[in-house]
């Protein structure tokens, strides 16, 4: 158990102590090497953003092999969520990632990446809210990994924006989880 706690402080950086202390649970009952974080931090695109948080989810297989998400951040780029899932090399392959995310989601900490239970399989949702105007202007972002997509909602002084996808009935249950997580949040 310590070895791993400090590999995960060697090839992560920036954790808070309290990220260290709850992840340590999580990515020891996963079975993850310190092999296999060295890998993911290394499929990480080059880049001056610092790992910020790191979520073990299970995927919609359940094949017994947790996903990773990982958020970076750095005052230049901004908050940037990647997706990994195992690989049979037991190895990370990068699945998904969102790019600079969005001004309204500019105030935000490692807290804010969590694993969200989505009908029958684990989503990553990240929040944050836009400088100097939080709790009035905020978003979320759901990413759901079975779709490999990403859906977001923004909340500006209490009018809320959608992804275009989620104009589409089929996609009715990402937004009904968004509208859940925003009232969450909208009522803290």
């Amino acid at each position: 158990m310590r070895m791993m706690f400090t590999m995960i402080v060697l090839f992560f950086g920036m954790f808070s102590v309290s990220n260290l202390t709850a992840q340590n649970a999580d990515i020891a009952s996963s079975g993850l090497s310190p092999e296999q974080f060295r890998t993911l931090a290394a499929s990480l695109p080059q880049s001056s953003a610092r790992i910020q948080a790191v979520r073990l989810f299970d995927r919609i297989d359940d094949k017994g092999e947790s996903s990773a998400a990982v958020a970076t951040f750095d005052s230049q780029q901004g908050w940037r969520l990647f997706a990994f899932d195992p690989s049979p090399q037991k190895r990370f392959v990068l699945t998904w990632k969102s790019g600079a995310l969005d001004d309204s989601f500019a105030v935000s900490d490692p807290s804010a990446l969590k694993v969200f239970q989505l009908a029958s399989e684990d989503a990553i949702v990240f929040e944050g809210c836009a400088k100097h105007v939080c709790p009035d202007v905020f978003s979320i972002l759901l990413y759901v990994p079975s779709a490999h997509s990403s859906f977001t909602a923004k909340y500006v002084w209490g009018k809320i924006t959608y992804s275009p996808a989620l104009d589409s009935p089929k996609e009715g249950a990402y937004k009904n989880a968004l509208d859940q997580l925003i009232r969450e949040r909208h009522d803290e």
